[in-house]
């Protein structure tokens, strides 16, 4: 380890408890080149179940001062980089909505780092690993006509997104159904002295997000799918995968189901599943496995590239 630190600077920060909060920080930095990740959650669970309905007028104060008939919702959620927004401002008219939401995170020690190079490569490989989950799932409808109502809502999971704006509307329903896990997160960089390779953050989740909406405004809906390599994309910093924008202005019926699904192995476990078929495996390094053959170990012909005998 002094070693490598000597070579390049890895930092790996567990940060103190903050009103019941958890955070790390990973960076490394090269001669050329820096890279860092910073998270943070909590031990919680949140519940919520809210119904209003009512008519948005004006309202007659104190000193017969009358104030002008408003209505606004704010709503900001953020679980290790899950994250659920929603803002509400209408003015006069008939009101309705309805929320349910279920939250959950949990901290689960220890973020492990991992730093290996292999004898006969100048390329060290540094690991990060956490399994700090979260779970989201919330539905949300909403019935207005009057003078006017805009309306943003935002779902995003880590690289993942999903918003929509819905503006100047005189007539607005909507109908919205969310689900988001994180399971949890692994980081990978691979880097010489001099600069950083490539570096990829890999947290395994999901976004499952459902609308129905009746517009009379203008209608946006925007999402974006972002892979695991950095590459200073807009808004993620991160590959795009896939992505999409759509306006519409006017009456509009809008359905639209998206899912997005991120799946990668738990580099840790992964690095411990074979058995032993000859002694010294589990305290190799990766670079030096990737070297062997998966048919030899089971087979035990490897022995011979150790200088056993089979």
């Amino acid at each position: 380890m002094k070693e490598i630190l000597a070579l390049i600077l890895v930092l790996f920060i567990l940060l103190p408890e903050i009103a019941s909060s958890e955070s790390w920080f990973g960076y490394v930095k090269t001669t050329g080149d820096t890279w860092d990740i910073y998270r943070n959650s909590n031990n919680i669970s949140f519940k919520s179940d809210q119904y209003i309905v009512g008519k948005i007028e004006a309202f007659e104060g104190p000193q017969g001062r009358v104030l002008s008939p408003y209505c606004s919702y704010f709503e900001d959620m953020n679980l290790n980089d899950v994250r659920l927004k929603e803002r509400t401002a209408a003015s006069e008219g008939n009101y309705s909505s309805n929320e349910l939401l279920d939250a959950r995170a949990q901290v689960k020690p220890p973020v492990d780092l991992d730093i290996a190079k292999s004898a006969d490569s100048d390329i060290y490989k540094i690991d990060f690993i956490e399994k700090w989950p979260v779970d989201i799932s919330a539905s949300r409808s909403l019935e207005y006509s009057g003078k006017g109502i805009n309306n943003r809502d935002f779902s995003g999971n880590n690289l993942d997104f999903v918003g929509t704006n819905l503006l100047y509307n005189k007539k607005l329903s909507k109908e919205l159904i969310i689900g988001m896990s994180l399971d949890r997160m692994n980081a990978t960089v691979l880097a010489t002295d001099y600069g950083i390779i490539q570096a990829e953050r890999k947290p395994t989740r999901d976004l499952n997000f459902s609308i129905s909406i009746c517009t009379t405004g203008i209608a946006d809906l925007k999402y974006q799918q972002s892979g695991p390599d950095f590459d200073r994309a807009p808004i993620t910093g991160y590959e795009i995968l896939n992505s999409g924008d759509e306006r519409y202005y006017g009456s509009f019926n809008i359905t639209k189901n998206i899912s997005m699904t991120s799946k990668f192995v738990d580099s840790k476990a992964y690095d411990h599943w074979l058995p032993c078929c000859y002694q010294g495996w589990t305290d190799l390094n990766l670079f030096d496995k990737n070297t062997l053959n998966a048919n030899g170990i089971f087979d035990c012909t490897c022995s011979s590239m150790q200088g056993g005998n089979p």
